[in-house]
């Protein structure tokens, strides 16, 4: 995806170039969410090293004794009870910080989401390709739907013409002329649709046209034909119709819909990429360890209060 992974002239492509300019709630949630990582990490290694030596005092680290301490069932000395309590009182306040942590980081994403969009033009229509994919999917839906009665007609047609030829005058009855006249205003109605659908997917980009291959002029000519030649043509125009409208366009639907899911993957991809990297600048550039109780206070007490 080129498009987006060239963006020299936006300034989005380099965390460098872009830190300074971000918007500033962004900035600011990145600087926030560095800080917490620093302050969880801290939570973590403290906890861990409480619950080594909470499984010393429970003699964790002898299983006879551990055995025998539940087997006597003897009563916890203070200083255990007072081990299990700090313990209990850590885990929930690395919970509270890994929650506060998980919520800035997908504030984070959010708003660099909605900054490349603002930045990238391509961006958004990557992203949002199945969403925009739905507009050409209503009007291919169409044109099948329009097809469907086209070969409807077309058969109503060629049984008419062929229960009704005048050998003598070498015609069809009028009956017969009407139905086929009915084909090819609905064969009008279909070129009409695959203009709306083609238009639909130039729009969109990336999407593949359908061709009719068929114009309805062509079947003006089929009430002129001889009654050997009309049947001919009758079933030789009715299965490139079936087969435009049971297997060409199903596989461009197919194909139309790889192509969206791509786009959003590259789009998707590329967020992530660039997440990744300004998080990577903010976590060696603006963080001050000094800051970092201060910080995470604050970010917990406005997402989980207290």
């Amino acid at each position: 995806m080129s498009v987006l992974m060239d963006n020299s002239e936006t300034g989005a492509g380099s965390p460098a170039g872009v830190i300074a300019d971000l918007p500033q709630m962004l900035h600011a949630r990145l600087v926030e969410e560095a800080h917490l990582k620093l302050a969880l990490d801290e939570r973590r290694r403290a906890l861990e090293t409480h619950a080594s030596n909470l499984r010393r005092l429970e003699g964790g680290g002898f299983a006879l004794g551990a055995v025998m301490g539940r087997l006597m069932k003897r009563a916890e000395s203070p200083e255990l009870t007072e081990a299990r309590a700090k313990a209990a009182e850590l885990r929930k306040a690395a919970s509270r910080t890994e929650e506060a942590a998980r919520r800035v980081s997908a504030e984070v994403e959010t708003l660099a989401d909605v900054y490349l969009a603002d930045m990238i033009p391509e961006y958004p229509t990557y992203r949002d390709a199945r969403k925009r994919l739905q507009a050409w999917e209503q009007s291919v839906a169409q044109l099948q739907t329009k097809l469907g009665k086209l070969i409807e007609l077309l058969g109503q047609a060629r049984n008419m013409a062929s229960s009704g030829y005048d050998k003598k005058r070498q015609a069809i009855s009028g009956t017969a002329k009407a139905h086929v006249e009915r084909a090819i205003e609905a064969a009008k109605g279909v070129a009409k649709q695959v203009e709306a659908t083609n238009s639909t997917a130039g729009q969109l980009g990336g999407l593949p046209e359908i061709r009719l291959g068929i114009r309805p002029d062509d079947l003006t000519r089929l009430e002129r034909m001889d009654m050997g030649a009309m049947q001919g043509e009758f079933d030789r125009v009715i299965t490139i119709f079936e087969d435009l409208q049971a297997k060409e366009i199903e596989g461009i639907k197919a194909s139309g819909l790889g192509e969206a899911d791509y786009r959003q993957q590259q789009a998707a991809a590329y967020l992530a990429s660039y997440v990744e990297q300004i998080r990577r600048f903010a976590a060696e550039k603006c963080v001050v360890p000094a800051d970092v109780d201060r910080v995470r206070q604050k970010v917990e007490a406005r997402y989980l209060g207290g």
